[in-house]
């Protein structure tokens, strides 16, 4: 899927083959992960009738060969997953539990749990 995106950062023209590997929600969130794509990312989930082949020539054309690379945001979920992992290990409760503490440690208390955690681990 993503080599089809390559696609739309070039010029390079699309098959039906590279149009049906691509999922609407992945391609609105690779869309997002540029500041001024955004707008067009909004447009298409304002408007979710408009078909996907028409979605990317459009995009390509916005495009038109001016942007390099589009990086994929990474989800803050996974982030907040990891912190309660190190939470949850630090303290040796439940990842529930851990859930509930988050809402309680500082920044500063996380990051000096997460480097014990890793320097542990040996990931320093």
């Amino acid at each position: 899927m993503f080599n089809v995106f390559k696609k739309l950062l070039g010029r390079s023209e699309l098959t039906e083959e590279d149009i049906s590997k691509v999922s609407d929600f992945v391609f609105l969130r690779w869309l997002s992960g540029n500041a001024g794509l955004i707008q067009v990312a909004n447009v298409f989930n304002k408007y979710p009738k408009i078909p996907l082949e028409l979605q990317l020539k459009i995009v390509q054309k916005i495009i038109a060969g001016r942007i390099k690379y589009i990086p994929y945001p990474k989800s803050s979920k996974e982030e907040q997953n990891d912190k309660v992992n190190y939470i949850s290990e630090f303290f040796g409760i439940s990842h529930s539990k851990a859930l509930m503490y988050m809402e309680f440690i500082s920044k500063e208390d996380l990051d000096y749990i997460e480097t014990a955690i890793k320097s542990k681990e040996g990931r320093c």
